[in-house]
């Protein structure tokens, strides 16, 4: 499989947006192995950047919520992997900013596409959270949204863009609704941005893992490594609709927040000898999205694309445990 998208990128002038954050490191890194062209944009100048052995790379600073930065960097693209995006901080929310990043960048992509004539494949990362609380499981395509939070909100706003653009201008592209992610991102100073990672490096340092009211929640967890493969295969699936639909993507890994934070406890206990307690804690105050169960059905981009996830959950936690336990 890798081959084969190795040779289909072959050549091709490639944009990557955020590719110093969690999933997009990974995604440059992996792209980067690729005789290709390839556009890495971000609005900090400076930082992480893929080791490239075989990628010509140009690195570029700019605001995807400005127009003139699509502008800038279209001509010739034939790939666009819009990856830039706000995590959710409930703590420090600003809703301005956060539309700004992950809606308005969107429209201002498919805005300045409409405008020039270019036409490029665009892949985008959404978020499964906009399902909220869902009547059946598993979820797939033909089950309804219900964003529980502005965050939400924002990413459907985006996707609603999209889907616009490609009905009324066909501005293709194609849209991966992703659960929880987790494992060793390429930038491994993001790497603690995501659940999963976060709680095993709290481990490695000894601490007890806290469980809080939504202990018993199943989630669909998928490994960062499946995440590239499956935004590489959806841009290389030439039977695939770019009609800013939505696929729902899971790593077919399901246990609940408790199982899944003992199994934790118990290889990072492995590795470092130390005894690491999973503790109840029903003091903090949860929100409606933190209060849901998740289980991908993938079988209508599985059966577009080929793809499949490769990494199980307790071998992808085995994975990341190692990449973690030198860092500093």
């Amino acid at each position: 499989m890798k081959q084969k998208i190795k040779k289909y990128f072959a050549g091709k002038k490639i944009l990557v947006t955020g590719f110093r954050g969690y999933v997009g490191s990974s995604l440059a890194q992996f792209i980067s192995e690729f005789d290709c062209n390839l556009i890495l944009l971000d609005v900090v100048g400076s930082g992480w950047c893929p080791s490239s052995s075989e990628a010509n790379i140009e690195v570029v600073q700019g605001d995807v919520t400005e127009p003139n930065t699509w502008s800038s960097v279209l001509e010739g693209v034939d790939c666009v992997f819009h990856l830039a995006a706000l995590e959710y901080d409930r703590s420090n929310f600003d809703v301005i900013k956060d539309w700004k990043i992950n809606a308005l960048s969107a429209l201002n992509l498919v805005e300045a596409c409409r405008v020039s004539g270019i036409r490029p494949k665009i892949v985008f990362a959404s978020s499964a959270n906009i399902f909220g609380a869902v009547d059946e499981l598993p979820v797939n395509e033909d089950t309804r949204d219900n964003p529980v939070s502005l965050w939400s909100v924002h990413k459907l706003t985006a996707e609603n863009y999209l889907r616009a653009y490609a009905q009324r201008y066909g501005v293709g592209s194609i849209v991966l609704r992703l659960p929880n992610v987790y494992g060793a991102s390429a930038c491994l100073s993001v790497a603690d941005r995501v659940i999963v990672n976060n709680t095993i490096i709290q481990a490695l340092a000894g601490k007890a893992i806290r469980v809080f009211g939504n202990s018993g929640c199943k989630r669909d967890y998928i490994h960062v490594g499946d995440v590239a493969m499956a935004l590489l295969s959806a841009c290389m699936c030439e039977s695939m609709p770019q009609k800013g639909e939505f696929y729902v993507i899971g790593g077919e890994s399901v246990m609940t927040f408790e199982e899944l934070w003992n199994v934790i406890a118990n290889k990072v206990g492995a590795v470092t000898g130390k005894r690491i307690s999973v503790e109840q804690d029903k003091s903090v105050t949860l929100e409606p999205l933190d209060m849901r169960d998740f289980i991908a059905d993938t079988s209508k981009f599985c059966g577009l694309t080929g793809w499949t996830p490769k990494v199980l959950l307790e071998k992808g936690v085995e994975e990341t445990i190692d990449a973690f336990k030198n860092m500093p």
